[in-house]
Order: structure tokens, then sequence, then C-alpha cells
């Protein structure tokens, strides 16, 4: 799409808008603009603009103006071009030159350096708006430099004056939406904060004003003190230059117990005739000093609150720690107190115990190899034997039984093992054999074909023995 498609399709774009959008308020859409818009033309023979910092105003030379051209120029279309490709909302700055437009009034756009004045500008769009009456234009002036009173009444009553009742007021600026009908004739807003500013500006005239006056009565208050105090140090000596000591001295001391005494912190007391500049400057480091003791004040304030907060956090650190040791030692007490009653409960338990039956020690000494061989051949016959029930047996501690088994097997009278539920399983020398064969044979065994063919070969059912301890 080339531009002047593209112009032909932006012209109209509010007019062709869809009716549910035309009936949402303008606060509701988001409507194309353009930044410091009108500074597609600066002028460069003018001197570089108030809006620049005054360094660069004192350098003001062409090689600076040709800098700060490039740098203020964010547009390249005028506003014509702008409008009909479809921007709707434009913010400017605004300025009265000196020397320039006195007579005239005229007022300028800027942005680094002086434009066009903006009466071009604002006949630009009214022909525009003229020409497409169902399009909606805001231009946002954020900016005054050099204005007062009578500047901002004077452009105020341009801007009426060119756009009539084409203007959108204050009070109406966020109930307009889209829809022709409600708009009728409106096509234009104007977010002029001119009232504004002249109501500010009012006030400003209206403090200075008051302030002069409060100034000009200290001031003829003073100067009567003044002149009394000399006409009563003239009385007192005679003399051109021992009055003009005198009054030196009185009004010296007349000073110093003004200061001392009566009065306001804030009134200020001089001596003679003070220029209005001087009290000026008096007042300011005045206002500096109590602004200085206002700010030390709030920072000795802030400093006591920081200080109590502190403190506040600090023993609630300390209550949380004191709470931890107490659950600490409640929960170590506890702990005890179980522990206690456990143990006496074992002691009681204990104390319930009876032993109704005691194991005998073999006498070693006597007939050792006779007990020694039926213990064997017990061992032999039953084939799986728990230690318990060798011990019963026999008349034998259990320990006593499983080192004697152990010594046994380490001696070779008896071949087998001891498995974890405590039980001995004696294996005969040709299982043995038989299951070494079978490992050589199958070379690589699992451990559940090494059990399966253990059951196998290792006969475990015992034959009916009756042996009695000697």
């Amino acid at each position: 799409m080339n531009q002047s498609d593209m112009t032909q399709h932006n012209e109209n774009w509010m007019r062709d808008l869809p009716l549910f959008l035309k009936m949402k308020p303008l606060t509701h859409l988001f409507i194309p603009g353009s930044h410091q818009s009108f500074s597609d033309l600066l002028n460069k023979k003018l001197p570089i603009a108030i809006d620049v910092p005054k360094v660069l105003r004192f350098v003001d030379s062409p090689w600076t103006r040709r800098t700060i051209e490039r740098w203020g120029r964010c547009q390249e279309l005028n506003v014509t071009d702008q409008l009909r490709l479809g921007i709707r909302y434009f913010d400017v700055r605004v300025a009265f030159l000196p020397g320039e437009c006195e007579q005239s009034l005229d007022i300028f756009l800027l942005h680094g350096l002086y434009g066009r004045p903006i009466k071009e500008v604002l006949n630009e769009m009214y022909t525009f708006i003229i020409d497409h009456p169902e399009e909606i234009l805001i231009l946002d002036i954020n900016h005054f430099y050099n204005f007062n009173d009578e500047l901002h009444r004077k452009f105020l009553g341009q801007l009426e004056h060119l756009f009539n009742e084409l203007r959108i007021t204050d009070s109406l600026d966020k109930l307009i939406t889209m829809d022709p009908m409600l708009i009728c004739s409106v096509l234009i807003l104007l977010v002029f904060m001119a009232i504004g500013c002249i109501q500010i500006y009012k006030l400003f005239l209206k403090e200075n004003r008051n302030i002069r006056r409060v100034n000009l009565n200290e001031l003829a208050a003073q100067r009567n003190n003044n002149r009394q105090q000399q006409q009563a140090a003239r009385a007192l000596v005679g003399g051109r230059h021992a009055g003009g000591v005198r009054r030196r001295n009185v009004a010296a001391a007349g000073d110093a117990s003004g200061s001392d005494s009566g009065g306001e912190e804030s009134e200020i007391k001089l001596p003679g005739k003070v220029g209005k500049k001087k009290l000026a400057k008096l007042r300011a480091k005045e206002e500096r000093k109590q602004a200085r003791e206002a700010e030390e004040e709030e920072r000795a304030i802030k400093r006591q609150l920081e200080e109590e907060r502190a403190e506040k956090r600090r023993k609630r650190e300390e209550e949380e720690e004191e709470k931890e040791r107490q659950k600490e030692l409640e929960e170590k007490r506890r702990l005890e107190e179980e522990k206690r009653k456990e143990q006496e409960e074992y002691e009681k338990l204990k104390k319930g115990f009876t032993v109704e039956e005691q194991g005998c020690d073999v006498d070693i000494s006597e007939d050792t190899t006779n007990l020694l061989k039926e213990f064997v051949e017990y061992i032999q016959k039953v084939k799986v034997v728990s230690m318990e029930e060798l011990a019963g047996q026999f008349h034998m501690r259990t320990t006593d039984v499983i080192d004697r088994l152990k010594n046994l097997l380490a001696d070779g009278m008896l071949t087998g093992v001891i498995d974890d539920r405590g039980k001995f399983i004696f294996v005969t020398e040709d299982e043995m054999k038989a299951i070494v064969t079978f490992v050589k044979q199958r070379g690589r065994v699992s451990v559940d074909d090494l059990v399966d063919y253990s059951n196998k070969l290792i006969n475990m059912d015992p034959q009916h023995v009756t042996l009695q301890c000697s």
C-alpha cells in the first residue's frame, strides 16, 4: 500500500468505525498521536528556545543551532500530512518570543528551537475539520513559556474565536463518544490548561501583593521606630558627631533587645533604611533557616520513631526466644517424665517375671566323649534343629550350644549351616559333593536354581530320635 492509498484509507477512519466503537467514550479508545507534533519546521535563524538549558543558550552559535535542530525535530511530516494519515492526538509546547511578536502577540511553537506561529497550525487544523466533520482532534498544549495573565487571556480568546462552537468544554470531555448523534457539532477537543494556569497565576499575583503589603507595613513601622530612637539619641547628647555615635549605639541596642525578647521569630528587626532586595534576601535567609530547623525536627522525630520501632522489635524477638526456650524445657521435661515412667513400668514387669526351670551346665570333665557323640548323632538324625531345642535337650545354655556347634564345624565333625532363624541344617558330605558336581556341570548357576537343586539333594526328613541327657 503506497502513501496515497494509506492517506485515503486513514483520512476518515473515525467516520468509518463500527457503531459499537463510536458509542464508547474517548477515554476507552486508543487514538494515534505524535510527540512534539509540529516540530517539522524549526527556524535556525531565531535564538535557541527557552526550553533548552541555559548553558546551551549561553553558547548560542550556528553550529549549536544546527545540532539542536537535528535533535529537536521529532516529526518529518507537517500537520496536514499527519491529519491525512490518521493522527488525531497532538502535543505541543508554546512560548511568547519577546522582540519578535510583541506587537502581534503571536505565540510560537518550540522544541529546542522556535518553530512556526501556532495560529498557522490552528488554521490548518480548522480547515481539516471543516472538510472532515466526523473527525475529532485532540490538541494537548502542555508547556507555556514567557506567559503572563494577559497572554493567557489573549491566547484563549484566539482559540475561542477560531473554533467558536467546535470546542469541547472541560465539563463534557469525559462524556464524549464517537457517536455523531451525541457529539452533534463538537468536532475538536482542546486539552487546554490556560484557564487553570490563569487561576494559578492570579493566586500567585495576589499572594505577591499581600507579601509586598505586609513588607511595606513592617518597613514603615521599622522606620518610625528608628526615627524615634534617633530623636531620643539627639536629645540626650549634643553635637553632630556624638549624636551619630549615640544613634548607632541606641539602634544596635534596640536591635539586640528586639531580637532577644518580644515579637515572633519570623520578624526581622533592622535599623535604618533597608532596600527591597536586602529585605527579600533577609527573609529568604530566615525562611531557609526555618526550613532547616523544620527538617532537623522532622529527622529527629523520624529517628525517635525508628528507635521506638527497633526497641519494640528487639523486645518481640526476646519474647519469642524466651518462648522457644520455655518450649524446649517443657519438651525436655516431658521426655524425661516419659522415660521415667517407662523405666518404672519395666521394673514392675521385671518383678512379675518368674523362672520355673533352669538349665544345667554339663560337666565337660565327666563322660565328655559320650555327650559329644550323642550331640553329633542327634543333629545328624534330626537334620534341622533349633538352638533352643538343643539347649533344652542337652540341658545347656543357648550360647553354649552355639559355641559347641561352631567348634564342631571347625573340627569337621559336623557339616552344615546356621541360618538367620537360629536353626542348624545338617548336610552330609555326599550331599555337599553332589552340590559341587552340579555347580561344576552347570557352570554359572543362579541363587534360585541352586536353592531348588539343594532342596532336591538334601534330605530334610528327620529320623525318629530319642536321646536322654546323661
